[in-house]
């Protein structure tokens, strides 16, 4: 965090506030952006899927009738 804490105040400043005109100037912080949103995104999830006969996948043992969320 300090990287990011270093380049906010390069080009922001210590006591102004990030403006939209600074974050093409930020690339630091945009890539601490998406790499937060890869690991944790806002929305992982697409709509639940309940499968009708008991499946494998990938080794894994799928219950009929259980419910399967897909990560997108």
């Amino acid at each position: 965090m300090r990287k990011v804490q270093e380049e906010l105040e390069i080009v922001v400043g210590k006591d102004n506030l990030v403006e939209e005109s600074h974050i093409q100037k930020l690339p630091y912080l945009q890539a601490v952006m998406k790499e937060t949103l890869r690991l944790h995104p806002t929305l992982p999830l697409l709509v639940p899927h309940c499968p009708s006969e008991t499946t494998n996948i990938g080794g894994y043992t799928i219950p009929e009738g259980s419910r399967v969320f897909i990560n997108v």
